[in-house]
């Protein structure tokens, strides 16, 4: 699935909006929502039983607004090689 991006994204967060109370926790994949649940946790236990991994999907939260742009930042450990 291709990630959500620019208006793609506004659109679906104002669908999700519309639909689930705040702070609600909603999973879309393909435009399509395909769980929600009231915490993250939840909701990655509720997709996991169904065989489905958040990692496939967008996770929002409904009635936060998410910015723009950001950074990702991705922490490497580096482990000394054993001889």
């Amino acid at each position: 699935t291709p990630p959500a991006t620019g208006e793609r994204f506004t659109d679906i967060q104002r669908e999700v909006d519309r639909q689930f109370p705040v702070g609600r926790f909603v999973a879309v994949r393909s435009g399509v929502v395909v769980a929600d649940a009231p915490s993250h946790p939840q909701l990655v236990k509720d997709l996991q039983s169904q065989g489905k991994s958040p990692k496939d999907m967008l996770v929002i939260q409904a009635g936060v607004e998410y910015p723009a742009s950001g950074i990702i930042f991705t922490f490497v450990s580096a482990s000394p090689s054993h001889a």
